[in-house]
């Protein structure tokens, strides 16, 4: 497919599993409409047939799209991690397959990036809404606060460790060090977000939220991957994988997690 002319040096990375084709296609359209379009776009889907042929023939305009279908079972750490390999720009971006990009994100990246040149992440303040588009929250506004970290806009380790409520949808990253510290981690299943911000600010990477409502993202939709843990999980595990992040993060490689119910 032709693509429109850009020179953002950004791919998108979407992990494909239980399709919604309505969301997808709003997702799609979100990028269709960015007013500096990615370079690239990579679809990754797993093992499962159907997903790959619900998307394979969505009409995606002039969009530079890639479908990596692994007929492998996959994670979606494991999705996001093929992605970022394959991935052949400088930086990369994260669409959840069923959330949506505002048309303005990448033009205002591109205009941070070329101010903030120590920058590895810029993240996108969220809306979340349900599955029926009603609003439920902000995520990622809160590093405005005062005195909640020691440079107004930036997300250090120290702060994590006060909060959580943290989203990397929609974040553009620097490729070379997503790989340098690690990826996503396969064992760390509700929190694997949270242990990957801790390991970078671990790590001096430098995180930047951008003060722009860039990002909408539909929160415990259905058939989504979150909405199964919340289902799956106790309260008391839910408190467990928040305890593992915190001591994971010191470590780059994926390790061996075992789950042990305590009394």
């Amino acid at each position: 497919m032709t693509k429109k002319k850009t020179n953002n040096d950004i791919t998108v990375i979407i992990p494909v599993f239980n399709v919604n084709v309505e969301l997808f296609n709003n997702a799609i359209t979100s990028l269709k409409q960015q007013i500096e379009a990615p370079e690239a776009v990579l679809l990754v889907v797993g093992d499962k047939t159907e997903d790959y042929n619900l998307i394979k023939d969505i009409d995606y305009g002039d969009l530079n799209i890639t479908i990596l279908n692994h007929k492998e079972s996959t994670t979606f750490a494991t999705q996001m991690n093929l992605g970022v390999g394959a991935c052949k720009t400088k930086w990369f971006s994260f669409l959840e397959q069923d959330d949506e990009m505002s048309s303005l994100w990448f033009k205002n990246v591109v205009k941070y990036r070329n101010v903030y040149s120590d920058v590895h992440i810029f993240l996108p303040l969220i809306l979340d809404v349900n599955s029926e588009g009603i609003f439920l929250g902000m995520a990622n506004e809160a590093v405005w606060a005062s005195e909640f970290s020691d440079e107004m806009g930036y997300l250090d380790n120290a702060a994590l460790l006060r909060f959580q409520n943290f989203n990397f949808d929609g974040m553009v990253m620097l490729k070379e060090a997503y790989q340098e510290f690690g990826g996503l981690k396969d064992s760390v299943k509700l929190t694997f977000m949270y242990e990957f911000l801790l390991r970078l600010t671990y790590n001096s990477c430098k995180l930047m939220v951008i003060p722009k409502l860039s990002y909408k993202h539909v929160n415990l939709r259905v058939g989504g991957l979150f909405s199964t843990y919340k289902n799956e999980l106790s309260y008391d595990e839910s408190r467990w994988w928040l305890a593992l992040a915190k001591k994971e993060y010191f470590h780059v490689n994926d390790r061996k997690i075992l789950y042990e119910k305590t009394e």
